[in-house]
């Protein structure tokens, strides 16, 4: 009877029913007692939590060092993180958080030496002469100097400062005829800097602003003579650079003459590319030089400059005796029909030439005969490109019979040459058995 009036009393006043006068609730609402983390767990999100003040990555097992890069930030300082983690993961996602555009194909497939080159090439971009501290770019090196290859400069930033030249004068459009600077203002130097690179395989440069907006100045293009002399000098000593690019930086023949001369008994040096310059005659005299000497070069591209016929027979004379030159491109000059004539002549003494490229070079029907001749003597030459050579259908002719008796030549550009249609279907159909046939002999040599 008792315990009938207990309930009865229960169900007319339920708060006083003690087991629903308590309840527990969880600070976390998704806190579970069946979900406990493990001690080690816990340890490698104090790690991550902490690493900036206090990295660990050493004595970690591999499973737990492995997670514990997956987590850190990417913004931790890289002098921390350089000199204790190689994982290329956590380089991968430092490079993809900073940079829309990754090619890490193009830094050896390296995640961590791509890190380096690109966050050394900013700096050195954004560099200022008389404003801009060193240290930044001392510290970057004395962490991955070792593993810097390659250096690619897109813009240079000249010192802040007014020009001494009155604004009003018309010669500031431009330079000297002497090669002398109406306006000097240097740029970085990188003498400090290249010395400090041991391993630099590659570097390229242009001499300009981008973006410079309505601040524009033709003073903000200028390459000058001392920024020309430093680079000369100090990649002259550095001995791993295999490619020099100095493009789009008004490299006239003053300046062409100090880069040739400087690399004239480089050991490793194997591309040179100086496109769209302002070289002339003088110029191309001076890498004649460069290329008939003690050069190893391989690769000599000089496309969209202002070489003319004298300069185009001293390349000439230099390629008949230069064993070591697989590409030369002198598209986009003005060598004209004699300086092409010379050029195919010295081919015909030339055994280790691949690839030509002669195209828009104001050459019309006179260089066919020349053209002929190589084609039928030359087993070397590969690609031949000849764009906008009006050698007409006579030419034509000439070059389809000697192209007949070649059986080396993969690729001829005739675009614009006015040489019928019959004729250009005639060789492309020689090319094509060519190209058969070397493919043919390629596949037995890889056997």
């Amino acid at each position: 009877m008792e315990t009938d009036a207990v309930h009865e009393s229960l169900e007319e006043n339920p708060a006083v029913d003690p087991r629903k006068m308590r309840s527990i609730i969880a600070e976390d609402p998704e806190w579970s007692l069946e979900i406990v983390s493990m001690l080690s767990d816990l340890c490698i999100e104090n790690i991550v939590k902490n690493f900036a003040d206090h990295p660990i990555v050493d004595g970690l097992l591999s499973k737990h060092r492995k997670k514990v890069i997956e987590r850190i930030s990417t913004l931790i300082p890289v002098s921390i993180t350089a000199p204790l983690i190689d994982d290329e993961c956590y380089w991968q996602r430092c490079c993809t958080h900073r940079w829309k555009v990754c090619d890490v194909s193009l830094c050896g497939n390296s995640w961590k030496r791509m890190y380096f080159e690109y966050s050394l090439q900013e700096l050195v971009q954004n560099f200022i002469p008389g404003r801009t501290e060193l240290m930044c770019i001392s510290e970057l090196l004395q962490l991955g100097s070792g593993i810097i290859k390659c250096l690619n400069i897109k813009e240079m930033l000249p010192p802040m400062k007014e020009a001494a030249q009155d604004k009003d004068s018309d010669t500031s459009d431009g330079e000297s005829e002497s090669g002398q600077d109406e306006i000097s203002i240097d740029h970085f130097d990188f003498t400090v800097l290249i010395s400090q690179l041991p391993c630099l395989e590659e570097f390229r440069i242009t001499y300009r602003v981008r973006n410079c907006g309505m601040n524009f100045e033709w003073r903000l293009f200028l390459f000058t003579l001392q920024d020309c002399h430093l680079l000369a000098k100090c990649l002259s000593d550095c001995k791993t650079l295999r490619v020099l690019k100095v493009t789009e930086s008004k490299v006239n023949d003053v300046r062409c003459k100090m880069l040739a001369k400087a690399f004239r008994e480089h050991p490793a040096l194997e591309e040179l590319d100086l496109s769209h310059n302002l070289i002339k005659d003088s110029g191309a005299k001076s890498l004649a030089k460069l290329i008939n000497g003690q050069s190893k070069l391989k690769r000599l591209k000089l496309a969209d400059n202002s070489i003319g016929e004298k300069g185009g027979q001293a390349l000439a004379a230099a390629l008949q005796n230069n064993d070591t030159l697989v590409h030369l491109d002198l598209r986009l000059n003005v060598i004209g029909d004699e300086g092409g004539k010379a050029i195919y002549t010295a081919l015909l003494e030339n055994s280790t030439l691949k690839e030509l490229d002669l195209s828009a070079n104001v050459m019309r029907g006179a260089v066919a005969p020349a053209l002929k001749q190589l084609v039928v003597s030359n087993t070397s030459l590969q690609i031949l490109k000849m764009y906008g050579t009006k050698i007409g259908p006579e030419g034509g002719r000439l070059l389809q019979e000697g192209m007949e008796e070649n059986n080396s030549l993969l690729h001829l550009d005739l675009r614009l040459a006015d040489c019928g249609q019959e004729c250009e279907y005639f060789i492309n159909q020689i090319l094509r058995k060519n190209r058969e046939s070397f493919r043919q002999a390629s596949l037995v040599m890889s056997n």
